[in-house]
């Protein structure tokens, strides 16, 4: 695959539908394109050309490293993953949001709180997706899987989670006492030792069925976008609608439902 130039990345993320004064979330993976002549920085630029001053990007900015490997007593303790929390003011060490959020958050103009946001209402984007997504946000994903896509947690609130799903994401205090939030953020699951859950396709295939995502490719990066209220939206009425099959869980019987209501 030949290297991916500049005047590529621009052509292809007009031909997926960006504008000129678009909101954009962005995700990326840079590794995704195969080659791209002068990396991270390159890919930064295309998107700015083509949202220009009056859009806006917003992309991830928590400060955590990359993926910590678990070992086998973690696992069957039931982590599924583990970054450790770096310093707000360490800019050197990468994360795990990759090369080009990270080069991102150094950018000259960026406005960087919990995520760094460049363009129009800049620094009101950074402090959150929810205004973000009210003004017509969309998001664009660049070579990683549908549940990088920050904003679908704008939705969260509303989704109405059976007590006997939501307590198997719970981490016991135990392990809470052993991994503070301050030190360490970890992901858990009661049922997969070491193995993270993800729903992520559901979603995904739903909202490709409504006819919610746009999709090209920019080398060897396969590329979405789509505008995040509709897909929020969807995503809360499907979470809703069929929480067991989205947690990956069977549903109670009525034999198990009675047996549990007995004193």
């Amino acid at each position: 695959m030949a290297m991916v130039t500049e005047a590529e990345l621009v052509d292809g993320f007009r031909r997926l539908g960006v504008r000129e004064g678009d909101y954009l979330e962005v995700h990326s993976s840079l590794r995704s394109f195969g080659s791209v002549d002068g990396g991270a920085e390159t890919v930064i630029n295309s998107v700015l050309r083509c949202v220009g001053p009056s859009g806006a990007v917003v992309m991830p900015a928590a400060q955590a490293s990359k993926a910590v490997p678990l070992t086998e007593d973690e696992k069957q303790r039931g982590l599924t993953w583990k970054v450790r929390v770096l310093p707000s003011d360490d800019l050197e060490t990468p994360t795990f949001q990759g090369f080009i959020a990270d080069l991102f958050r150094t950018w000259p103009g960026v406005v960087r709180n919990s995520y760094s946001a460049w363009g129009a209402r800049a620094a009101e984007f950074s402090h959150g997706l929810a205004p973000f997504v009210e003004a017509g946000g969309r998001c664009l994903l660049l070579g990683v899987r549908f549940n990088r896509a920050s904003c679908l947690h704008v939705g969260d609130a509303r989704v109405r989670t059976p007590a006997d799903v939501g307590r198997l994401f719970v981490p016991p205090p135990e392990l809470l006492r052993d991994y503070p939030d301050d030190t360490w953020w970890i992901g858990y699951d009661a049922r997969c030792p070491g193995a993270e859950f993800d729903n992520s396709h559901l979603l995904e295939d739903e909202a490709e069925r409504r006819g919610l995502l746009d999709r090209t490719m920019i080398g060897n990066a396969p590329m979405v976008l789509f505008d995040a209220r509709p897909v929020i939206e969807m995503s809360v009425q499907l979470r809703n609608a069929q929480p067991y099959r989205m947690a990956g869980v069977e549903p109670p019987t009525p034999t198990s439902i009675h047996r549990e209501a007995r004193p």
